[in-house]
């Protein structure tokens, strides 16, 4: 199905469940998918024979179900709001609630009130990339013919894509990526495990609009 040469966004494309193993490293296939598996591989210091084997046994374990590249693009629109939006919003909501109270507690660890902050950034920058995104991109996208003007809107998405990484690059060195700075703490460790989540779903929402959407209009 796919070897060492093949992109490693096109492998996440053959099958969503291979994202994972992807997200447990950390490993770019959105804004940098473009780089063959076997550099994907070096850059991050990880045997690719080893991230093959992975990646074989995710995609065995759950058969592609839907291939998104022969969707159309209204039923490619609607499931990307339907599900990776809706998911991205409560997930954000959930988190920013969470590290609220956690920033309240007496005493409040200090790396809770740092991510807070850039929790909150983030939060605001991706609320207002989704709700351009439906409200302007999209309904643009869907028109016959789409316009000059779209095609500048869908680079302006790309150029967001690329900014959300850098911000969601910033939280991960924060917080060590993702490591709870109490690992007894319940609380503490639902927290992280949720801006993990977080991590992995913004990455996928930015590797199927990179993907999968933006060269249909290029």
């Amino acid at each position: 199905m796919f070897d060492r040469s093949t992109r490693v966004a096109d492998i996440v494309l053959m099958n969503a469940a291979t994202a994972s193993v992807f997200d447990r490293r950390y490993i770019d296939y959105c804004c940098r998918g473009t780089r063959e598996l076997e550099r994907a591989c070096a850059e991050h210091e990880v045997d690719v024979e080893l991230i093959l084997d992975e990646l074989h046994v995710a995609a065995a374990a759950s058969p592609q179900d839907v291939d998104l590249r022969t969707a159309s693009t209204s039923a490619l629109i609607h499931r990307v709001i339907a599900h990776q939006h809706r998911d991205l919003r409560a997930t954000l909501s959930l988190l920013t609630y969470e590290a609220a109270n956690l920033a309240q507690r007496q005493p409040s660890p200090r790396i809770v009130r740092h991510v807070r902050i850039l929790l909150d950034e983030l939060s605001e920058r991706i609320i207002t990339h989704l709700d351009g995104e439906e409200s302007d991109l999209f309904p643009a996208l869907l028109k016959t013919p789409v316009s000059n003007q779209a095609r500048v809107k869908l680079g302006l998405m790309f150029d967001d894509h690329r900014e959300l990484t850098g911000l969601l690059r910033g939280l991960r060195a924060a917080t060590g990526t993702y490591t709870p700075p109490d690992l007894v703490d319940p609380e503490l460790r639902q927290f992280f495990a949720g801006l993990r989540e977080l991590d992995a779903l913004i990455t996928r929402h930015h590797h199927v609009e990179n993907h999968v959407l933006l060269p249909r209009f290029r």
